[in-house]
């Protein structure tokens, strides 16, 4: 019989309480514990997590082996590339992405290929001025990293009872109960709290008159608003994390920042919910223009954690915490393919891939760290027996070319240094693949 972490309680309640994790912010251990006591108490918290069991791929492994799988694709991130010639005739290298959430390159490529997607819909509502672009942060208690699993799935579970707020008459009087009642407890003066009232008055009116409208008794959030979410599991050290959602609300309805908090902590806090025990909601911004709302994006959306230098159970916790989970949340928008992406070298939307001269080579240096310029040696190998012995078949060089990279073999010329474009200096850094992302499925479609 397996066991799943999946199932059962969460380690924080079975190992530390939440009075002894009150005890030290630092290391979540009570004051007077000396460091030996928490070496062996970190010790038997990794030997824990390693033997739990994880269902990858449709089979059962070790916690830990599976972690340590992903450490070596992360490490082998771009020192494989299939090589291919172009319609233009020129060769490009294809490198390949270990696609890994510890890979900060990565990272930002898979979001932001999933976030382009739904920006001409944004750019479109924007410009017509249906909504306005709201910026806020839903925040939740920090976690260890033995139970950040438990806390990422109860943060999922609190969005979709966010987006599900119900809006009728009787709901609505709820609401606003506990909005005057935030409002009593706060610090603001008459005159702010007056306008706050006013804001609600005005958001339950357009609420109202949608529901006339439709002819229906009640609404939803998402129904009445539309955008992205991103969630963002940030280190703050000693093993201990801080999970929060980063959200792009476009919406006409004039929603107050209070009344966002009352709906993300009853939502987060189930039966638990307090008006004296309100998670914080950090609005950054009322409305934008459209090109500052992709540079939030850029900043908040597709950014990487910024995990990379993470070691042991720290790093495979935060692996596994994030096994099968969707980073970016996206509701209310139109899916649109962005255009035909051009060839990085000619230019032409037409240039396809030609041949596939090389499906798997070796490289002795991550294609993602040269830099302009830069010259790397390839490899072709092959096993010839079954004792391992290994063939080289072809060697080669392979140059990094803006946003892009050249290959030839070593009976061909190296093509002479070129000065950098303008807009290829200007372009976003998470971009930096787009022009041979359409190579990668190719890559892809070859080798299986």
């Amino acid at each position: 019989m397996h066991s799943s972490l999946d199932g059962g309680r969460s380690p924080s309640e079975t190992i530390l309480t939440e009075e002894e994790l009150s005890g030290d912010t630092e290391t979540g251990f009570p004051p007077g514990w000396d460091e030996e006591v928490i070496e062996d108490a970190y010790a038997t918290l990794d030997e824990v997590w390693r033997n739990q069991e994880v269902r990858v791929g449709g089979r059962w492994n070790l916690a830990g082996w599976w972690a340590e799988e992903k450490r070596k694709a992360i490490e082998e991130c771009g020192r494989k590339a299939t090589l291919v010639v172009r319609g233009c005739g020129a060769k490009v290298a294809v490198p390949h992405r270990c696609h890994s959430l510890l890979c900060s390159r990565c990272a930002r490529i898979d979001l932001w290929s999933r976030v382009r997607q739904y920006l001409p819909d944004i750019q479109g509502r924007l410009n017509e001025g249906e909504v306005q672009a709201r910026f806020f942060t839903l925040t939740v208690p920090g976690e260890r990293s033995e139970a950040l699993r438990w806390r990422i799935r109860r943060i999922k579970a609190a969005w979709r009872r966010f987006m599900d707020i119900r809006l009728g008459p009787r709901a609505m009087k709820r609401w606003e109960r506990l909005f005057l009642e935030v409002l009593e407890r706060s610090n603001l003066d008459e005159e702010q709290r007056r306008r706050q009232i006013g804001l609600f008055e005005e958001f339950r009116a357009r609420v109202e008159a949608h529901r006339e409208r439709l002819g229906r008794s009640s609404v939803r959030l998402c129904e009445i608003t539309g955008g992205l979410a991103r969630l963002e599991v940030k280190y703050e050290g000693f093993s201990w994390w801080h999970p929060h959602v980063h959200v792009l609300l476009l919406s006409n309805f004039p929603i107050p920042q209070a009344l966002l908090s009352i709906w993300w902590t009853w939502a987060f806090r189930e039966k638990a919910f307090s008006v004296e025990d309100l998670l914080v909601t950090d609005i950054r911004a009322v409305t934008f223009s459209h090109s500052k709302v992709v540079a939030y994006i850029a900043k908040y959306i597709v950014k990487s954690e910024g995990v990379e230098a993470l070691t042991g159970m720290d790093k495979e916790a935060f692996l596994f915490a994030l096994l099968y989970c969707r980073k970016i949340w996206a509701w209310g928008l139109t899916r649109r393919e962005p255009e035909r992406r051009r060839c990085p070298v000619c230019g032409s939307p037409d240039c396809g891939v030609e041949e596939v001269v090389y499906a798997r080579v070796s490289v002795e240096k991550s294609l993602f760290e040269l830099r302009r310029g830069e010259i790397a040696e390839w490899t072709l190998e092959v096993e010839t027996d079954q004792d391992g012995h290994i063939e080289i078949l072809a060697v080669g060089w392979i140059v990094k070319r803006g946003r892009y990279w050249l290959w030839g073999t070593d009976q061909d010329p190296i093509p002479p240094p070129e000065e950098p474009l303008e807009d290829e200096l200007e372009e976003p850094p998470w971009e930096e693949l787009e022009g041979v992302e359409e190579l990668e499925e190719i890559d892809r479609e070859f080798r299986h």
